[in-house]
């Protein structure tokens, strides 16, 4: 497999985790996993930091010349 079919595929996926922390930042909604509370600023870091790893996934998948 190649290495930029798995970045397509690694770009979805960290869109799809920016665009669920986005909801639960903008709904302020709070809850805890295992223990961990997410709160809504931490949501707010997740949902950046997601886009941009995506946006860079998505660079080199498609836009990068080798």
């Amino acid at each position: 497999m190649e290495w930029k079919e798995i970045a397509k595929f690694a770009s979805g996926m960290a869109a799809w985790e920016s665009i669920a922390h986005g909801y639960l930042w903008l709904s302020k909604t709070q809850m805890t996993v295992f223990g961990f509370v997410l709160t809504e600023k931490l949501n707010m870091l997740q949902s950046v930091f997601s886009a941009v790893i995506s946006g860079l996934f998505a660079y080199y998948a498609w836009f990068r010349e080798e």
